[in-house]
């Protein structure tokens, strides 16, 4: 389950040691990521496996209520385990969100990132924007809104040497890139 707690400045909460729920669905949810509604809740986003691995979410209001569908939206679904890294806001209600997706059959990580409205609606079109794709592990991702409102996206990925499916041979290429404008 995926569930949100609020602490104040002052320490007091809102949902207790347990949260409120935001996905109670019988599949399997991890790797959560948060970023504010700039309305004094959340969004979060998660790995679920009811979509072969797909990235869900779920933004919940200042006072706790789950905003969008029950048990959060698909965010993006590509055929693999989708696993969220990084999530930020534009400070006006619109949140990005990225993360990284591994095919098991071909060994290929691939990054992408989505633009979701304050309303839930994902902008972009399915499944995002597509980062950057290969044999290697990727071990991070990070989004940045610019001072120009573009969003950065950036990704590390660890190459490999292919006789080797998933064993990381130590060298590190940077990738960076400017999503589709705002």
């Amino acid at each position: 389950d995926i569930s949100a707690t609020k602490i104040s400045d002052f320490g007091g909460t809102w949902g207790g040691m347990n949260g409120i729920p935001g996905c109670t669905a019988a599949s399997y949810q991890q790797i959560p990521v948060i970023a504010s509604d700039d309305a004094g809740g959340a969004v979060i986003f998660w790995y679920d496996t009811r979509s072969s691995g797909a990235v869900y979410g779920q933004r919940m209001s200042s006072i706790g209520n789950a905003k969008w569908a029950a048990d959060g939206i698909v965010i993006g679904a590509v055929g693999g385990a989708s696993y969220p890294q990084s999530a930020v806001s534009d400070g006006a209600g619109t949140v990005y969100v990225g993360w990284i997706s591994m095919n098991y059959t071909t060994w290929v990580y691939s990054a992408y990132a989505q633009k979701v409205s304050r309303a839930g609606v994902v902008e972009w079109q399915a499944p995002g924007f597509a980062f950057s794709s290969g044999e290697g592990e990727q071990p991070g991702l990070q989004l940045e809104i610019l001072q120009d409102q573009d969003v950065l996206v950036e990704a590390a990925q660890r190459l490999v040497d292919g006789a080797r499916h998933g064993q990381a041979d130590g060298r590190l290429e940077q990738h960076r890139a400017l999503a589709a404008p705002r």
